[in-house]
């Protein structure tokens, strides 16, 4: 089993899988299908040696599944799982920084995360 790295719900990003082919021989097909949860496959493109999907939406705090067939043009078949969590990282930073400083446990978010992107355009 995969397992990709997390994405934001807000980002559209691609995810690869190159499997273990036998030396000489090339993808020819490539499927990928969700069995669990809400991100959907926007495309999917293959090369001679990987197969990518383009992934959206998904919900905070939830751990996709999918399932991923390759065809090689040896006849061999590959299918393997992939698990990809899915975190706002907007809010996993705003709630790691109330962890680290408690006494912003009542700031809104809005304004922590305003007075955090200032900070950043002034500090180099």
């Amino acid at each position: 089993m995969i397992v990709w790295t997390a994405k934001d719900p807000a980002e559209i990003a691609d995810y690869t899988w190159t499997p273990d082919l036998d030396p000489g021989d090339t993808i020819a097909t490539f499927t990928a299908s969700v069995t669990s949860g809400t991100v959907v496959i926007d495309g999917s493109t293959r090369t001679t040696t990987t197969g990518t999907v383009w992934l959206s939406g998904g919900a905070d705090k939830e751990l996709t599944l999918f399932s991923l067939t390759v065809t090689t043009a040896g006849g061999r078949t590959f299918r393997e799982g992939a698990v990809l969590p899915v975190f706002n990282r907007a809010a996993e930073l705003l709630a790691l920084f109330r962890l680290r400083y408690p006494a912003f446990a009542a700031v809104s978010d809005g304004l922590i995360s305003y007075r955090l992107y200032d900070a950043l355009t002034e500090v180099d």
